[in-house]
């Protein structure tokens, strides 16, 4: 038997399927052995979690979202099921693809949101959400065909991937998939360039409703913001929870009564809205979280330490614009009808599944 080869076009490294299983393992064991540790070392966990893993998804998001997507230890747990042939294959209904980008934006900032008033300091309460989101990702990896469950319709990083999939710099194959049973339509493991076909270019008019995609990266920015200068409420303390959650409230509508005046005034496409958004909404986290990765330099280099995260941010975020903006303009060039195109490489029936569709001669 073939050792299945996944190649990465753009950097022209080839990646056998067993280090893909590698790395997925051993991120799998990071997140299993994060939730003992919770029980039994919270602060030294919360700590690990808080200030190392997590300022790492963004730039690994903002970088390469498919090196994401093939590594996030919550998409191995969906795919269990598939990998284990006990998967009922089941094509989500109708309803559930219509509403399920309002589903992960809301999940985003629902949890996002929660961290202020109990996930950042009480370990038991971050342990059981990391236990039942696996569950509820487990689930519906066994319920429903491929990925369509929960990667790529309800899960709360979704509208990240999405919005800094514009500007990726690296494109990874997809590696769960072995092979693609087709449960996605415009599937960005299998088309990276669907994340960049949500919206219509400057030369299409924009004849349907607002994308939720383009909703959240509106108020994106606005809402990091929010989260870093909104008070850290008690969770017995209802008015000081309704303070935070106002402060989420205001510099939400302001950011995007900024996004959506400049579309209109300026005549500026969603796409690039949201283009120049994900990158304003990256500069702002790195900015906040600057003086916090700092803080655990030595303090001669804490104030270096800070400026070359800060620069580092805005000169990385500057080479994405550029470069989301020209695959912007190669679209536009194409005057492809986004809304119009229904046929995706997703959704096309494979080479396996066309030959086993094939009349057989009468008799045989």
């Amino acid at each position: 038997m073939k050792t299945s080869i996944l190649k990465n076009k753009l950097v022209g490294f080839e990646f056998p399927i067993y280090l893909w299983r590698l790395l997925q393992f051993i991120s799998v064991s990071i997140v299993l052995i994060g939730i003992v540790g919770l029980f039994i070392q919270p602060e030294t966990t919360l700590f690990f979690i808080w200030f190392v893993l997590i300022p790492i998804i963004p730039l690994l998001l903002f970088v390469s979202p498919g090196l994401w997507r093939n590594l996030c230890p919550i998409a191995v747990i969906n795919q269990l099921p598939r990998m284990a042939g006990a998967g009922e294959n089941i094509r989500v209904p109708p309803w559930f693809v219509t509403h399920s980008g309002i589903i992960s934006l809301c999940l985003f900032v629902l949890i996002v949101s929660c961290r202020k008033i109990l996930f950042n300091d009480n370990a038991v309460a971050l342990a059981c959400l990391l236990i039942v989101i696996l569950l509820i990702a487990m689930f519906m990896g066994i319920r429903y065909k491929g990925k369509s469950g929960w990667c790529t319709s309800i899960c709360p990083m979704l509208p990240v991937e999405r919005l800094y999939g514009q500007g990726a710099f690296i494109d990874f194959a997809h590696s769960h998939c072995q092979p693609c049973v087709a449960c996605t339509k415009s599937c960005s493991d299998l088309q990276p360039k669907s994340q960049r076909s949500a919206l219509p270019t400057h030369n299409q008019r924009d004849k349907k409703p607002i994308p939720y995609f383009a909703c959240f990266a509106s108020i994106f920015p606005g809402f990091i913001f929010a989260y870093y200068l909104a008070p850290n409420p008690i969770m017995s303390d209802w008015l000081e929870i309704g303070r935070m959650y106002s402060y989420f409230v205001v510099f939400c509508s302001i950011s995007a009564c900024f996004f959506f005046l400049a579309k209109l005034l300026l005549q500026v496409s969603l796409r690039r809205m949201t283009i120049f958004y994900g990158a304003a909404a990256f500069n702002i986290y790195y900015w906040f979280n600057a003086s916090l990765i700092s803080s655990h330099f030595p303090l001669a280099l804490q104030y270096e330490a800070d400026i070359a995260i800060r620069i580092s941010a805005g000169f990385l975020s500057l080479l994405w614009l550029l470069r989301a903006y020209r695959k912007t303009v190669y679209i536009s060039s194409n005057s492809v009808p986004i809304y119009n195109n229904t046929r995706s490489v997703s959704m096309q029936i494979l080479p396996s599944e066309k030959s086993s569709k094939r009349l057989k001669p009468i008799g045989s």
